[in-house]
């Protein structure tokens, strides 16, 4: 619970910082992070979920979910290219229980490459959680970019970071999610 708790800090603390607003995403094939794409996932699962841009990936297995507060936090963590690490992440807010949640909803992909983590986030969405709080459903999230952390230290959901990158590549992608992603040990209960 701790950990979660210390994401949703980090994620509320950290607003983008966006710099002028990208004229046109950057197209497929062009600029990514040396860590993406992460390789396919192995298995199946009852979730189906694609993520496109520069660390693009689809999503088949379940996710840790859990209600904390008036928060339903979904995450989930991949291995990517030469052991860094993905991570996909909804905070449902001022949840209650299965039901249409309206923006804000924060949604975010972040790769964890070395000292550099990269991410794509927006909190203007809305969030479908299932019956049972079994699963979350998104439509066509559009992602933007932050500039790049660096000097980071820990793991996603709990890191220090001495700042931000001027590497400005990343500010002219754009990442969208969609889809359907399952919990583990049958949904979290409010």
């Amino acid at each position: 619970m701790a950990v979660s708790v210390c994401l949703a800090v980090a994620i509320g603390a950290m607003q983008p910082a966006h710099a002028a607003p990208p004229s046109k995403p950057a197209a497929a094939g062009s600029w990514r992070p040396t860590a993406c794409p992460p390789p396919a996932e192995q298995g199946e699962g009852p979730s189906s979920v694609k993520a496109t841009g520069p660390c693009a990936f689809e999503h088949k297995g379940e996710a840790e979910c859990e209600a904390v507060g008036d928060d339903l936090y979904v995450t989930v963590i991949r291995k990517a290219k030469k052991a860094a690490e993905l991570m996909f992440f909804v905070n449902v807010e001022r949840f209650v229980g299965p039901g249409k949640y309206k923006a804000p909803n924060d949604v975010l992909i972040s790769l964890k490459d070395g000292s550099k983590i990269y991410r794509w986030w927006t909190n203007q969405t809305e969030v479908i959680v299932g019956p049972e709080s079994r699963y979350v459903t998104l439509r066509d999230v559009r992602l933007e970019p932050e500039l790049v952390l660096i000097g980071c230290t820990g793991p996603q959901s709990n890191f220090q970071c001495d700042g931000r990158s001027d590497e400005s590549r990343i500010m002219e992608t754009i990442s969208t999610v969609s889809g359907t992603i399952y919990c583990k040990t049958g949904g979290a209960k409010k």
